[in-house]
């Protein structure tokens, strides 16, 4: 049985470019960049460990951005910064 144990870190930068979002293509969302990372751990040929951080430095963004004849210019918030684990079981 090989013992070895491997790790995998990933670092990730996610780019969202600017967005036109009205009719006459005249109003602007200028995008925004993401910074996240992932690490993970494999314990044995069955298990994994595994943690994630999101949006790193928490960063303000909008997910969404449009535009309606009603409400002009809306933005929607992006997610905070947010960690997570898990563990991968494979049998």
């Amino acid at each position: 049985m090989d013992t070895e144990r491997a790790r995998d870190q990933r670092t990730r930068i996610s780019q969202h470019g600017r967005v036109l979002y009205n009719p006459e293509n005249t109003a602007s969302y200028s995008g925004h960049n993401l910074l996240n990372l992932r690490t993970q751990y494999t314990v044995n040929d069955s298990v994994q460990i595994y943690a994630n951080i999101l949006n790193l430095d928490n960063r303000e963004y909008a997910e969404r951005a449009d535009w309606t004849s009603f409400t002009d210019d809306r933005y929607f918030p992006g997610e905070p910064r947010r960690a997570f684990i898990g563990i991968t079981i494979n049998y």
